[in-house]
């Protein structure tokens, strides 16, 4: 496993899942991953991203792909253990979050944005 596999299962460690509709729902083994209104080729390729980088875990966990004309969000849950995240696992995002635009969005509009339970954006704290 390289070094930026265990960076990403770190900040994936961070994320819950969720139990509730979102919407469209596509599963890549333990990884849903919730859509409506956003290509299936996005949430394929989000899905194979995840794979391909060992960051789908153990037990069951839930992203959500939304998209407006003009950007992409890939909302994940942070675990209600967490109030904040640590200077590393914000950088670690940062480089997470680039990797995606690159690889699966092919530099278009994209951010990842840290939920609750609900996808709703929490103020975090750092």
């Amino acid at each position: 496993m390289t070094l930026k596999n265990v960076t990403y299962l770190t900040i994936l460690f961070l994320f819950w899942s969720c139990s509730k509709s979102f919407g469209n729902k596509k599963e890549f083994g333990n990884l849903e991953v919730y859509y409506s209104k956003t290509p299936i080729e996005y949430v394929n390729g989000i899905g194979q991203y995840f794979k391909e980088n060992n960051l789908i875990l153990k037990h069951k966990h839930s992203v959500k792909l939304t998209s407006t004309a003009d950007s992409f969000v890939l909302k994940m849950i942070l675990n209600s253990k967490f109030d904040s995240l640590p200077p590393q696992k914000v950088k670690a995002l940062t480089f997470l979050e680039e990797d995606i635009r690159q690889k699966v969005f092919a530099n278009l509009n994209f951010k990842i944005e840290i939920c609750d339970a609900n996808f709703y954006p929490l103020n975090l704290k750092h």
